[in-house]
């Protein structure tokens, strides 16, 4: 994260408040304080588990990127703007009781490029995995996370 923003996201006091504009890759960015949460204090042993799937989570998408660049380095894809145009996509349709988020959304298999089987997850979560149902973990705060 830009260290402009992250200047002016710590320098909000109020809620509601806005900061100035901040210029950021030829376009600017407005920040709005809507809400704050008390600092937290956790011990090693409270946070382990949200920093495994965090460190587990990154270690996937890395390999997933790592997958798809393999594949676009021997296969060299191309798009046909004219047959890609006509397509056009329904949004999914939310599902009452699931905060808005859609059943595809929600429900996509996650499989390993590699082996096309769930990954391992991480050391001590009990063979669950997130696709299984785990909640994100909560951001640290003070760590910009």
């Amino acid at each position: 994260m830009a260290a402009a923003l992250v200047t002016a996201a710590f320098g909000l006091r109020n809620l509601g408040q806005l900061s100035e504009p901040i210029p950021l890759e030829g376009n600017f960015s407005v920040l709005k304080l809507t809400g704050k949460r008390p600092a937290e204090m956790r011990s090693l042993a409270q946070a382990s588990q949200g920093i495994r799937l965090r460190l587990w989570r990154e270690q996937r998408q890395a390999a997933i990127d790592s997958f798809v660049d393999g594949l676009r380095q021997q296969q060299h894809p191309t798009v046909n703007e004219e047959l890609v145009r006509p397509i056009h996509l329904d949004p999914p349709q939310p599902r009452p009781g699931f905060g808005g988020q859609a059943a595809s959304m929600r429900e996509a298999p996650r499989r390993t490029p590699s082996t096309g089987m769930a990954p391992t997850p991480p050391p001590d979560m009990g063979g669950m995995t997130p696709a299984a149902g785990m909640a994100p973990a909560q951001p640290l705060s003070g760590m910009g996370l």
